[in-house]
């Protein structure tokens, strides 16, 4: 799903298995929960789903000296330009 869901960043994600991911999300189904990390909707089904996309680059030398010098985590990646795949969408109805 790794793969499919990187072209879908690129721009190819008007397709049949990426609707039906976002109704089974959802729909609270909790096998595709399972497969998507932490829940962070506590077991319940979310009430509005939105998909955003965002540009990574590493983090340059720069970047992970000023961290530590600031006691946060070093990051290795830095994410910028979020843009809205999908709007938000109530898919509890569908």
């Amino acid at each position: 799903m790794d793969w499919l869901m990187w072209f879908a960043a690129l721009g190819d994600y008007r397709q049949s298995w990426f609707y039906a991911l976002l109704e089974r999300i959802g729909s609270g189904d909790p096998q595709i929960r399972t497969q998507l990390g932490p829940d962070p909707f506590d077991g319940q089904a979310p009430v509005l789903l939105r998909v955003r996309i965002f540009t990574y680059r590493y983090a340059t030398s720069q970047e992970r000296r000023r961290a530590r010098e600031e006691g946060q985590p070093r990051p290795w990646w830095v994410r910028s330009n979020p843009r809205t795949m999908v709007e938000p969408t109530d898919l509890r109805d569908r």
